[in-house]
């Protein structure tokens, strides 16, 4: 039997607010269960929602009919999962902690490692995350940044990357 909300995967978004309880429930755990090293990956990833008979949520790598987009911060010798924040659609996240100061990808790195604001861990993360605006937030919460900056991004510095590279490839 299939609820009734979960027949047109499409209204999957309604049942959110279920989740976020089970989601925060889930962080607090991974939080006060385990001290991550030095060193944070921040990505995304999809966790499958298996059914109401045995509830549970797994780690998957690629997108089912029903799952659940978020990003994630896990420590980077031990993968495991220590925060994460749900992709909840445009107009919910843009209403975020971190984003009316910072902007999208800026304040949900912020979200992803506030919990570590203050202890100069590094942060790795992908092109999604990397960005002079994110490396800057970040230091200025005392936490490094190693990530993809694109050079299409505010605030790179393409005057010194065409001073300093002159070959293709450098």
């Amino acid at each position: 039997h299939v609820p009734p909300a979960l027949e047109n995967p499409r209204e999957f978004d309604g049942m959110f607010g279920n989740c976020k309880d089970f989601f925060k429930a889930c962080i607090e755990q991974w939080q006060d269960s385990f001290s991550p090293g030095e060193v944070l990956c921040v990505d995304e990833t999809m966790f499958a929602w298996n059914g109401p008979a045995g509830t549970t949520l797994s780690y998957i790598q690629e997108s089912l009919t029903l799952s659940i987009l978020n990003k994630k911060t896990a420590c980077a010798q031990s993968n495991i999962i220590v925060d994460a924040d749900l992709v909840e659609g445009p107009e919910i996240d843009g209403n975020k902690e971190f984003v009316a100061e910072w902007g999208k990808s800026t304040g949900c790195t912020l979200r992803l490692t506030k919990a570590y604001h203050g202890t100069w861990r590094t942060v790795v993360g992908d092109s999604w995350f990397g960005s002079v605006n994110t490396a800057v937030s970040l230091y200025k919460h005392q936490l490094f940044f190693v990530g993809n900056v694109k050079n299409g991004h505010f605030g790179f510095p393409k005057s010194v990357l065409k001073e300093n590279c002159t070959e293709r490839g450098q």
